[in-house]
């Protein structure tokens, strides 16, 4: 068994599962779910200058409806002159931001992102 999800019985890597109430439905698994957030993240900041990415957690909704996918990156100003490449240097790296990516168990369309705050 890949992994237990309360009230669904889980059968093998065809990642066909039933719910007790016998109904067929196909669930993308966490690695999918991971590439799905990271994909989604990475095509919200297109035009931004993202770095050091990291997958923080990987979560299961509590009504078992969504992978919560928390990502976590630094931010960099695009650099304006070599100056302020300079100041960037001594400054050290932006702060890491972190962000949770909720995928649907069962198609993998993101829902939503929200801001995390760290801990």
């Amino acid at each position: 068994m890949c992994c237990e999800i309360p009230g669904w019985n889980l059968t093998a890597p065809g990642r066909v599962y039933t719910q007790r109430s016998e109904r067929n439905m196909t669930f993308i698994d966490f690695k999918t779910a991971v590439k799905k957030a990271l994909d989604f993240l990475a095509g919200v900041y297109a035009d931004e200058d993202l770095r050091d990415v990291r997958l923080e957690e990987i979560e299961l909704s509590e009504d078992d409806k969504f992978w919560n996918i928390t990502l976590s990156y630094r931010r960099y100003a695009p650099p304006a002159s070599s100056v302020s490449g300079a100041t960037e240097l001594i400054a050290g790296a932006p702060p890491r931001e972190y962000k949770v990516i909720a995928v649907r168990l069962w198609n993998g369309e993101v829902r939503s992102m929200k801001i995390r705050q760290p801990v």
